[in-house]
């Protein structure tokens, strides 16, 4: 194993536990039969208990913006469940009535969720150690300043004795809104889960935007953009609640003068910092301070950096953002809008350490995480 290569470690499928076999003592004492961690052999051992509850529910920061006329009409959160659901077993009401539809969809099935296999669930070597009490800081000072046969003896001590996660299964659930049906500005405050005659109460907040887009504003043809319209984005977990860098290029037909980017809907979600490059500022990446002038045949890159104080210390994160790049054009404004869907990157083996067994996996992101990436 390449040090310091935090990889992915598949011990276990849903419905299946995992058993790390490690280096006996004896083993360990010996110096030609030391193991390497990348050598250690795996068991899948069977659950002998399954979830106390029924179903855990995963909806923390659930707060999207949505509009009739700009950026996403949905949202999603992840549910763990003892038994196997369809799309009939789980019912999603609101506190006001509202037209949607809502999907189940086995959460191993997403396409982001790196080395799963028909839905497997991945319990990654940092969960494993996160379990077995490793402290992070300790671990940093052992990855930065020992040879890579210390840092294995390190990191087995951590990586035996574990029987993985217990029987259960994971689903996304995603909420989709007709847009159609947004007349007026609006406010969701409480989303209800029914699940098995249990009812699970969720705080939310997703807010409804009447035409974010004025339907009036005949947009000038002035130039040509690369940058989609609507995004999805995974963000690692952090504790300063950065969310990145959202780039946006144009091209100019006509002059035009960038006037100022901006966040719509009041849900946390703030622009930091907005750098601009391109022919427009002569190729200089630099910080945007006031208008932007742009000739005919420039171009033009804005890089937004955004964050959300709700985004720290968070495993769990889900909101909609619409933004607006303000323009003018002949001494008349105008506005181009994106729509940015960000959603927290934790995998499943993190999220069911956290909301099932209370394991605080953000001490990896913060004391090692942070540090060397």
């Amino acid at each position: 194993m390449k040090r310091g290569k935090m990889g992915v470690i598949c011990i276990g499928l849903i419905m299946l536990a995992a058993c790390l076999v490690g280096c006996s003592k004896a083993e360990k004492d010996t110096k030609k039969n030391e193991v390497k961690a990348a050598e250690i052999s795996y068991e899948r051992k069977k659950a002998k208990v399954k979830l106390k509850e029924d179903i855990v529910v995963v909806s923390d920061n659930c707060e999207p913006v949505i509009s009739n006329n700009a950026g996403s009409n949905a949202f999603q959160f992840f549910i763990i469940t003892k038994n196997k659901v369809k799309k009939n077993d789980i019912k999603i009401t609101f506190d006001k009535e509202k037209e949607y539809t809502v999907s189940v969809l086995q959460y191993g099935e997403l396409g982001h969720v790196q080395d799963g296999d028909n839905g497997d669930v991945n319990i990654k070597k940092r969960t494993t150690m996160s379990y077995n009490g490793v402290d992070w800081k300790e671990y940093l000072k052992v990855y930065e300043n020992s040879d890579e046969e210390e840092l294995e003896h390190f990191e087995n001590k951590y990586l035996s004795d574990y029987t993985g996660v217990i029987d259960c299964y994971f689903y996304e659930v995603s909420v989709s809104f007709n847009t159609d049906t947004i007349k007026e500005d609006d406010t969701l405050k409480k989303m209800y889960i029914e699940y098995k005659g249990n009812k699970i109460e969720k705080d939310i907040d997703v807010k409804f935007l009447h035409n974010v887009r004025n339907e009036e504003d005949e947009l000038p043809d002035v130039f040509y953009s690369v940058s989609s319209s609507t995004v999805m984005e995974w963000r690692t977990p952090n504790n300063t609640g950065e969310l990145g860098t959202y780039t946006i290029q144009y091209k100019a037909d006509k002059k035009f003068v960038i006037k100022g980017v901006n966040v719509v809907g009041d849900n946390g979600i703030v622009v930091d910092s907005v750098d601009v490059a391109g022919s427009a500022v002569n190729g200089i990446q630099q910080k945007m301070q006031g208008d932007i002038s742009v000739n005919k045949g420039d171009t033009v890159t804005l890089y937004v950096r955004l964050r959300d104080d709700d985004f720290k210390n968070q495993l769990s994160y889900n909101k909609n953002v619409i933004i607006t790049m303000d323009y003018e054009v002949e001494g008349e404004l105008h506005q181009e809008v994106y729509g940015i869907r960000y959603l927290s990157a934790a995998p499943m083996d993190e999220l069911y350490a956290k909301y099932v067994d209370g394991v605080d996996m953000m001490q990896y992101y913060n004391e090692f995480h942070s540090v060397v990436h």
